[in-house]
C-alpha cells in the first residue's frame, strides 16, 4: 500500500508514497465517506438546509485553513 524510495535531491532522505492499490483503496473509502454524507443530506435535511449548508461552505472552508497548521 505505501511505496519508499530515496529522495533524488538527498539521499539520506526517504520519501513514501502510495501505491496503485493504496491510491485506490484511500479513492474508495474517500468515494464511500462521500455517499454516507450525501445520503444523510438527502434524507435527514431540507432543501433550504442543505442550501444553507452549500452557501456556508466557503467560509467554513475558510475557518479550516486558518486553524489549520
Amino acid at each position: 500500500m505505501i511505496g519508499r524510495s530515496r529522495d533524488p535531491d538527498d539521499g539520506r532522505r526517504v520519501v513514501f508514497s502510495f501505491t496503485r492499490s493504496g491510491r485506490l483503496l484511500l479513492e474508495e473509502h474517500r468515494n464511500t465517506r462521500a455517499d454516507v454524507v450525501a445520503a444523510v443530506l438527502g434524507e435527514q435535511f431540507t432543501e433550504g438546509e442543505v442550501a444553507s449548508l452549500v452557501a456556508a461552505a466557503p467560509l467554513l472552508k475558510r475557518l479550516a485553513g486558518g486553524i489549520s497548521p
